[in-house]
């Protein structure tokens, strides 16, 4: 669901840059959760998180709360989030 929410977001969005890990070659679990949990993408003015979810709607790790609360402190994160059954989104 991630990578269609993302083509989702790429498509009806402007104005960002790509930022976090995007399937990176190597594996990230080790990896402190400020930094595992690094926003997709950023614009001028904000971080931004793009979760996809199904039929039984989103599921939000709590680690991964905490970590985007962390980053909302440096600067404001936002979420967008992708309906796969409904091919419809929410900012």
């Amino acid at each position: 669901m991630g990578d269609e929410a993302e083509g989702a977001f790429e498509e009806r969005t402007e104005g960002w840059a790509r930022y976090g890990f995007n399937r990176p070659p190597f594996s990230i679990e080790t990896l402190p959760l400020f930094l595992r949990y690094t926003p997709d993408y950023v614009t001028v003015n904000t971080l931004i998180e793009v979760m996809g979810c199904g039929a039984k709607g989103l599921k939000l790790k709590q680690e991964k709360l905490s970590a985007l609360t962390m980053w909302d402190g440096q600067m404001p994160v936002w979420l967008w989030i992708w309906s796969t059954p409904k091919q419809q989104y929410a900012f």
